[in-house]
């Protein structure tokens, strides 16, 4: 009898995981159809975009992006910029998956500044006819540094090293 509720124990396990897996969740969440696109109890009219545009950060963001990447399909043609430490990135065709941090250090870096600029570039750039999807998740804050020109990434570190 133990054996049986060792396996139903797992089986309950691996549901409640797989529940909460980022690709599964933002798929939940995302559905798109010619006439629209629907994120949660949000709807946007297709008409009104010529492009979508994915940036973000954080530990789940390389799942989140392609979760979205699979609702959206060719629904319109997209671009993006998400900053993941290193280890999680995966090729996801239009959208850059940057190493921004060593995995398992949460602290800014040289490259979670570049990686910053580049999202913020990338923001900067868009129209009207642009819709901008943010995903953030856990770690995003370390790996989207942008400290302001009189605060230093040294100065930055060593208050989150502090914290």
């Amino acid at each position: 009898m133990s054996k049986h509720l060792r396996e139903d124990a797992i089986k309950i396990w691996n549901a409640a995981v797989d529940s909460v897996r980022a690709r599964n969740l933002v798929k939940r969440w995302v559905h798109c159809d010619k006439h629209q696109i629907t994120i949660g109890n949000n709807r946007y009219d297709a008409s009104r975009f010529d492009r979508v545009i994915i940036v973000g950060a954080g530990k789940a963001c390389t799942a989140m992006a392609q979760g979205l990447l699979d609702q959206l399909g060719d629904w319109r043609p997209s671009t993006g910029w998400i900053n993941v430490p290193d280890g999680t990135q995966l090729a996801l065709g239009s959208v850059h998956a940057h190493a921004a941090r060593p995995a398992g250090i949460n602290e800014p870096t040289a490259a979670g500044v570049k990686g910053t600029q580049q999202i913020l570039g990338l923001v900067q750039s868009a129209s009207p006819r642009d819709l901008c999807i943010v995903l953030i998740s856990g770690g995003g804050s370390a790996l989207l540094p942008a400290p302001c020109p009189s605060i230093t990434l040294q100065d930055k570190l060593q208050v989150t090293q502090l914290l």
